[in-house]
């Protein structure tokens, strides 16, 4: 008997199918799962909730050998104002900041080095709807209004997508690319447009030409307007969506 196919799958939480009681449920219940189930795949995912876009690059780079010919790789890229950073862990807890952060395993041989993001979103981003006055991480806050500048973050994320682009082409590998939503490649910061340019001939499915979270809002398919996690019901819709898209633009 030949062996399936397999649907790698690189992302963030939105991979997951999270719940308000208990966080991450039934995997059975997510969209990849649904989405490989119906493709005849079997199913591998990589995804580590609330992490950047170059941390999601580098689990791309990491499980590469995993990853065969006639296998497919999708990627759900988030926000590029997401940021996490590399460090020791006597640093981290010199600085007192564990307790703040959301930590996890670097992709080196030293088991010494962490990475890190905050546990919330920083306070500049409570002008969102959904977020509130208990967001917020000192150590993080002050990255974001001293050091943090919008037009770099988006080139490095550019940069970062365009060697995964460029990466999976070179060794012929299925791939689709989607994302939370559509403006980072509608943002017309000059610094990145070159490199922007040169990434939107990528394999990109938004359905009905929008991210999966801005397709998902528009039809109530989130947990709760506080939490814009897929629903059980949004999991079914995006499968659904995402599998007519793969099978109207590659040749499974």
């Amino acid at each position: 008997m030949s062996k399936l196919p397999t649907l790698h799958v690189f992302g963030s939480s939105t991979v997951f199918n999270f719940t308000e009681e208990s966080g991450i449920g039934d995997s059975k219940l997510s969209w990849p799962y649904l989405l490989a189930n119906e493709l005849g795949y079997s199913l591998n995912v990589y995804a580590k909730p609330a992490v950047c876009n170059s941390f999601i690059g580098r689990q791309i780079i990491q499980n590469l050998d995993n990853i065969q010919k006639d296998d497919m790789v999708i990627v759900l890229w988030g926000h590029w104002s997401r940021v996490m950073f590399g460090m020791d862990k006597d640093t981290m807890k010199s600085m007192d900041i564990e307790s703040d952060s959301l930590l996890y395993p670097s992709h080196s041989n030293d088991d010494d080095l962490v990475w890190v993001r905050s546990k919330g979103p920083p306070k500049k981003w409570i002008s969102i709807p959904s977020l509130n006055n208990n967001y917020g991480r000192p150590y993080y806050d002050y990255y974001f209004k001293n050091y943090y500048f919008d037009q770099h973050r988006h080139l490095e994320d550019m940069e970062n997508i365009l060697l995964i682009k460029l990466l999976l082409e070179k060794n012929d590998i299925n791939y689709m690319f989607t994302a939370h939503d559509t403006t980072f490649l509608n943002k017309n910061y000059s610094e990145s447009k070159k490199t922007l340019s040169m990434i939107t001939d990528a394999n990109w499915i938004f359905p009905n030409n929008m991210g999966l979270i801005e397709i998902s809002n528009m039809n109530e398919w989130h947990i709760s307007k506080d939490d814009q996690h897929f629903s059980i019901d949004g999991h079914k819709q995006i499968a659904k969506l995402l599998e007519n898209e793969i099978k109207n633009t590659i040749r499974l």
